[in-house]
């Protein structure tokens, strides 16, 4: 889409210098206000210089700008104010990167010793993170230290003319701000951004990216390359699989992209099961929950929207309809920007209270297992996440109404469109959110341990702190059979009561 247009770059020095030459971007004019006090870094322009006053006599869909300035939220402010959008008429660097593909680049770094261009204020402000993450570092460069200086850590220290002939052997990081005119000498000497040298703050966008995918998995690609993708996170909840599978593929459209995920094992009746219903599977050796979900939405590269759900999760008919619908109306009607949107699900701390008031089983619920709260399980009324009989209450245990998850659906669906937007932690059992969101809040962090619960706590943090409704389309119901310590009774009783149960392929 950025390259059918004409490219603005607002900011001028060593990110530009990089998304220019990494991207081969048709740059018609740069804007850069503080031009005047980083003068004597920069390399002389290749493009017009253009102040934001002349932006506002513009055609705005005939220009896209790419912020190379790490100021992001005041420029972005400005093209708001003259009635440009983000993602349709400009974007962070930060985010064009998210498009780079960058792994033949971090494997060449990875393979080949390093040599670092610069020992001033960036170096310093990062030498931490520079000896964690660069361990092959062959020698620097500095032309002002060079003379003084002649090793660090026993590694030389060279000028630029002392060191041409040792960078055919090595990958050059630049942590100097004088990169523009860097950029020239070793252009000169036939060198290639990106394929023998880079910016450091490139890279330290790249690699961040990078630390939060699985580095070793196995996919088994069936991709349609669709712009919605259904994933599933499985592996240790066997004994559901038949039920939630056999919903997973008589409710998802037909042409989404569906990609069952199982993290830190490889499971031969998952791979059989995706192969039968043309499903992709992705499964690492590693169980960091966090990062398959990310690297799943990474390979995807064509997923706009993007379902995430567990293995205990019961969908029903018409539950991926339901949710874009309320995303839309949502996103129109309301002055909220939407951080994700879920369903009404009976076993879930928000989503309980909801389905009590909407059957009108309050005082039921109050009369066995005490005040009807909004809660997040873990700090105060624990009943609907800790005791198992309040999940079989849930589940139609001791009332007919909440028996059979398809008729709540059926008939909470059939009502006029409502939604509600929940104001404390969400339990995620099944989420819709975008891409662009799933980039905006920098992918799932990955924590100590299996990440239990860190994507959980990440968007919902991410919402709270960054303005995003956490919206619960109540037309569309999913069942979530229990929480962890409700795990082993509801297995048992979904055996007895549960399963099989309800679903009808056949009807409409």
């Amino acid at each position: 889409m950025i390259k059918q247009k004409q490219i603005v770059i607002w900011g001028v020095g060593a990110i530009q210098t990089d998304i220019e030459a990494l991207f081969d971007l048709r740059v018609a004019y740069y804007i850069d206000e503080a031009l005047n006090q980083k003068k004597e870094r920069i390399a002389p322009l290749r493009h017009p210089l253009k102040t934001p006053d002349e932006l506002k006599t513009q055609n705005k869909d005939l220009y896209f700008f790419i912020i190379c300035e790490q100021e992001y939220g005041e420029i972005q402010q400005k093209l708001n104010n003259m009635g440009f959008a983000e993602h349709r008429h400009y974007v962070s660097y930060e985010r064009l990167l998210f498009e780079y593909d960058f792994h033949e680049l971090l494997d060449r770094i990875e393979n080949q010793s390093q040599a670092l261009w610069g020992l001033g204020k960036t170096f310093k402000d990062y030498n931490r993170y520079i000896a964690e993450n660069f361990r092959r570092i062959s020698f620097y460069i500095d032309e002002q230290m060079a003379p003084g200086m002649k090793s660090l850590d026993g590694k030389d220290v060279l000028t630029f003319e002392a060191a041409r002939d040792r960078l055919r052997d090595v990958f050059l990081i630049v942590t100097s701000a004088y990169y523009p005119q860097i950029d020239i000498k070793l252009r000169s000497l036939g060198k290639k951004p990106g394929v023998d040298y880079i910016s450091f703050y490139t890279l330290h966008v790249l690699t961040h990216h990078q630390t939060r995918l699985s580095k070793k998995f196995s996919f088994i690609d069936r991709r349609k390359n669709s712009d919605h993708l259904l994933l599933v996170l499985a592996g240790y909840k066997e004994r559901l699989w038949e039920d939630i599978f056999r919903r997973i593929k008589a409710y998802t459209p037909s042409h989404y992209d569906v990609c069952i995920m199982s993290s830190g094992l490889y499971d031969i009746r998952l791979s059989e099961i995706c192969q039968q219903n043309g499903w992709s599977y992705l499964s690492t050796g590693s169980n960091k929950i966090s990062a398959i979900i990310n690297t799943a939405i990474h390979i995807h590269a064509a997923a706009k929207f993007i379902f995430k759900m567990d293995e205990d999760i019961f969908i029903t008919r018409g539950i991926f309809e339901k949710l874009l619908n309320t995303y839309k109306v949502f996103e129109k009607k309301e002055r909220y920007q939407i951080g994700f949107v879920s369903p009404l699900i009976p076993v879930n701390t928000y989503g309980y209270v909801r389905v009590l008031e909407k059957l009108h089983l309050e005082a039921e619920w109050e009369a066995r297992f005490g005040k009807l709260k909004y809660t997040d399980g873990l700090t105060h009324h624990y009943e609907i996440a800790q005791n198992y009989h309040a999940a079989m209450f849930m589940w139609g245990d001791g009332n007919r109404i909440l028996k059979d998850i398809d008729s709540l659906s059926h008939e909470l669906g059939g009502q006029p469109l409502q939604y509600s937007i929940c104001p404390n932690r969400y339990s995620i059992g099944m989420i819709l959110f975008t891409r662009e969101t799933w980039m905006d809040m920098g992918l799932f962090p990955i924590t100590a341990g299996n990440n239990l619960g860190a994507d959980e706590v990440h968007i919902c943090f991410y919402c709270m702190m960054s303005g995003k409704a956490m919206v619960v389309a109540e037309n569309a119901v999913a069942g979530h059979l229990g929480y962890g310590t409700q795990t082993e009774k509801m297995m048992d009783y979904y055996e007895n009561n549960i399963k099989g149960a309800h679903i009808n392929v056949g009807t409409t």
